[in-house]
């Protein structure tokens, strides 16, 4: 969210293009969690991982919760925390107003460790999102170059200019 208010305030271009990339991204993966769910490996009991959200809290499967009826508990692939984490990485790094871009790779990278070290997520699923993202950036370019041979360099209506008022002879 402070990446997102970030380049709104000062990167308008920039907000616009990760917003659509969001916004594809999850729509694709929303999709492979409806057709072939599959569950963490802190789920699988022989895995030895320990389900640290139900040792430790907050406690979202259970019957009593609210996010119980909003949180799917078989929905590990594709990983979208690593795949927002490289999309605001991605982001940040074509903004020429943010400073850190040295530190930008941590993100993904320290997101990477904690999904798998937590048994949110196995390896596989970080890689299958980043393959997601590779198909929704080539589904993007797709269309802006299918616009640009159409004539349509954006999504604004554009407007001729009026050299001359129209004269009327009675």
């Amino acid at each position: 969210v402070a990446v997102m208010v970030f380049l709104f305030a000062l990167d308008r271009p920039n907000y616009l293009w990760l917003r659509r990339r969001l916004v594809a991204l999850t729509s694709v993966a929303l999709v492979v969690h409806l057709v072939y769910p599959l569950a963490p490996p802190r789920l699988v009991g022989a895995s030895g991982m320990v389900d640290t959200l139900r040792e430790f809290g907050p406690e979202i499967y259970g019957q009593g919760s609210m996010l119980s009826r909003l949180a799917n508990p078989y929905a590990a692939m594709p990983s979208l925390h690593f795949g927002f984490a490289v999309l605001i990485a991605w982001a940040l790094a074509r903004s020429d107003r943010f400073p850190g871009r040295r530190v930008l790779t941590l993100h993904p990278t320290l997101m990477l460790i904690a999904i798998v070290a937590t048994g949110n997520h196995y390896w596989l699923d970080a890689a299958v999102c980043a393959l997601l993202l590779v198909v929704v950036e080539l589904g993007f370019s797709l269309v802006d170059e299918s616009s640009t041979r159409r004539g349509m360099l954006s999504f604004r209506r554009r407007v001729r200019p009026v050299t001359a008022a129209p004269t009327f002879r009675s």
